[in-house]
């Protein structure tokens, strides 16, 4: 599958083609590519941009997991919510934030949401297409970045994707 496809390229990238992106521009591009599947279901994107972030990457694979992200996002949220996206910086790390307002995760589900092929329960009463290898996909590009993802998640109330990153030695300090 196509998903396969893009995990095995992911892990085949090599840190020697990394070069340095605005996080910013990425994450904007990826709202603009889902601004008609958060539309259709009256979705609010909110993201307030600030400074560029400089990151020491690949902006094609950081793109398509924060797409990965958001569009799960809209897809396990009801109609007329919001998805935040917010960035910051500290010393040394750009931290992501993606929440929702969404139908959230078991804590029993939660361990396994990164597994290759796990689809939660709720997906499949839901009805919702996936193989479950999304978030698998996320957690080789956080990786192969030298980030970490972590993920809070409430029932009925929503959920939170943190991603972190080292920053790019370009950054003003």
């Amino acid at each position: 599958s196509d998903q396969f496809l893009q995990i095995t390229r992911a892990e085949q990238t090599a840190e020697q083609n990394f070069y340095e992106f605005d996080l910013l521009n990425t994450i904007e591009s990826s709202i603009d590519s889902l601004a008609q599947q958060a539309k259709a279901k009256s979705i609010t994107l909110i993201f307030s941009d600030e400074e560029p972030i400089w990151l020491l990457g690949n902006a094609e694979l950081i793109e398509r997991a924060i797409t990965n992200l958001l569009s799960n996002a809209i897809k396990y949220s009801p109609e007329d919510t919001s998805v935040t996206i917010a960035t910051t910086s500290a010393e040394h790390e750009t931290i992501i934030a993606i929440s929702d307002q969404g139908y959230g995760i078991t804590a029993d589900e939660l361990p396994y949401i990164f597994k290759r092929f796990h689809r939660q329960r709720q997906t499949e009463i839901s009805g919702e297409k996936g193989a479950g290898l999304g978030l698998n996909f996320v957690q080789v590009v956080v990786s192969k970045h030298k980030g970490k993802i972590e993920v809070d998640s409430e029932p009925d109330t929503g959920t939170t994707f943190t991603l972190s990153f080292p920053l790019s030695e370009s950054n003003p300090s």
